[in-house]
């Protein structure tokens, strides 16, 4: 089994060589490791230190990780490709426990696994008493993966993706900045099985400074998303309602916080139109929509301690 390892890179100069390395190091060799620096800053090339002889490097202007990800499955000739952000690293032995999963079912177009998503950074050693993203989830996988990935999603750094399916479903969206991953593995799941391994393999290290750690700009996007996927999957409206109007709740609190009155109304209008509303929220749809300004601010005042939460 060939794997394509695609490792997305935009001002990750400090971190690409530990992704790298991890990738070189598996206990099943991969195919090939392909680098694509989406315009960065800095030198990622030169960065990569005595990795660079040993991976395919592309470089392009900026265009976001879905090109940058497309890119890489444009010039890669395994038979699965396996994603690996810069700012992350796999253990030894992530390509090998995928395969002998993949083995098991031919007919599987996507296979994740287990690991650990933090803050900041942390070396492997550290992590193995430390709780699984998987643990206090339920995994996805199976003919409901889709389902199950409204409410769970996967790491994107254990992903591994059949490139004939990965092609057949049109790869990532590039029109999405945020949430592009999501987008795409809805498409793949709502077509197929998907597969989990529960062994941790990755480490996933979040920044604050990352695109999608913006929250407002996170629920904008996980809207697209879920319309998007009532368009090409039906059989999944009454799941992409629930997921829907969750998304837009949150979304609303955003953009009450934010004093953005034109979205707060949008947003709530949406949820009572998907789920019957109960008296309070009636009286809230009433306060947004015909108590203008002064409406506004005591729907804020009320929900204070809540706002004060968000982050």
């Amino acid at each position: 089994m060939k794997f394509s390892v695609i490792i997305p890179a935009y001002n990750h100069a400090d971190v690409i060589r530990r992704a790298a390395d991890s990738a070189l190091a598996q206990t099943l060799a991969p195919l090939e490791v392909i680098v694509v620096d989406d315009g960065s800053a800095d030198d990622p090339l030169s960065a990569l230190g005595s990795a660079r002889d040993k991976v395919i490097f592309i470089r392009q202007e900026n265009k976001g990780p879905a090109a940058a990800r497309n890119a890489g499955a444009a010039k890669a000739r395994g038979e699965w490709l396996a994603f690996l952000d810069a700012d992350d690293l796999w253990l030894p032995e992530k390509l090998e426990a995928m395969a002998a999963l993949l083995e098991d079912d031919p007919e599987a177009s996507l296979a994740h696994s287990d690991g650990w998503v933090i803050a900041g950074y942390k070396p492997v050693t550290e992590l193995k008493s430390e709780p699984t993203y998987f643990s206090s989830r339920k995994p996805v996988q199976g003919k409901d993966a889709a389902k199950i990935f409204l409410a769970n999603p996967v790491i994107t750094s254990s992903v591994c993706i059949r490139r004939e399916a990965f092609h057949k479903t049109g790869g990532f969206d590039e029109t999405f900045r945020i949430n592009e991953d999501a987008d795409l593995f809805l498409r793949l799941m709502s077509a197929g099985r998907a597969l989990f391994s529960p062994l941790p393999l990755v480490a996933q290290y979040c920044s604050p400074e990352g695109a999608g750690r913006d929250p407002a700009a996170y629920l904008d996007s996980s809207v697209r998303v879920i319309r998007k996927a009532m368009e090409y999957c039906p059989a999944m409206t009454p799941e992409l309602k629930r997921s829907l109007f969750a998304t837009q709740r949150a979304s609303f609190l955003y953009a009450l916080r934010d004093g953005d009155a034109k979205k707060a109304r949008s947003a709530w209008n949406e949820t009572i139109l998907i789920k019957a509303p109960s008296i309070k929220d009636l009286a809230i749809t009433a306060l947004l929509n015909l108590g203008g300004r002064a409406g506004l601010r005591y729907i804020q005042k009320r929900l204070g301690k809540t706002l004060e939460g968000l982050r």
